[in-house]
């Protein structure tokens, strides 16, 4: 959406710099540097509010994320407690939303991921990016990185940072620039276990 808004921006402000280098033309008609100079501003204000608000989004998505593994623990501590305390008394747990011990066994960690393929959309604007299906992952965590030039092939782990948090086997990024070498890549993760990262792949637009 913010690309789109970008291109509509990028067209009225040529619009609005010919109303303005042909002034005496435009002195009696409908559309003025004026009205075209509100509507730049209004979108490109727009856009700005959409790009703060992805950030944010992102932001609690990486917060929360690293959350869990100490809500999980608090979790197991407190579930622990209630299994020593009324050992004798079943019943009492689930008031807790406890069951008795399950001897069945935790899920594994996930596999280390890959990624399938990295192509042009279809519009010739970001990367489908596909990943090969993973087991024991309830969602997979995605990071991103840029290289320092189109021919950079190997990248520094320490460049990623956080992208996404997806159950998808498939999606769009967007949120690319022409000319820029992007970088991938994921890793599972359960209730129990983060998962191995995958191999980094990148591709050139």
């Amino acid at each position: 959406m913010v690309k789109y808004l970008q291109t509509i921006v990028d067209r009225l402000t040529k619009m609005k710099n010919g109303v303005h280098d042909n002034s005496a033309d435009w002195t009696t008609q409908p559309v003025t540097e004026g009205i075209l100079d509100a509507k730049i501003t209004l979108l490109s204000n727009k856009g700005t509010a959409i790009t703060n608000a992805e950030n944010v989004l992102k932001q609690a998505h990486l917060d929360a994320h690293n959350e869990l593994a100490a809500a999980k623990t608090l979790g197991n501590q407190t579930e622990d407690l209630v299994n020593g305390i009324y050992a004798n008394n079943p019943g009492k747990k689930t008031e807790f939303g406890v069951s008795s011990p399950s001897a069945a066994t935790p899920k594994p960690a996930p596999a280390k991921g890959v990624i399938k393929s990295i192509k042009d959309d279809v519009d010739g604007e970001g990367f489908i990016i596909e990943r090969e299906p993973l087991d024991n992952a309830d969602t997979c965590e995605w990071q991103k990185a840029t290289g320092a030039d189109a021919a950079t092939l190997v990248i520094d782990p320490s460049r990623f940072v956080h992208f996404k948090i997806s159950k998808k086997i498939k999606f769009v990024d967007d949120d690319v620039v022409h000319g820029t070498r992007y970088f991938y890549r994921f890793r599972g993760h359960n209730a129990n276990h983060n998962g191995e990262w995958s191999e980094a792949t990148s591709a050139l637009q």
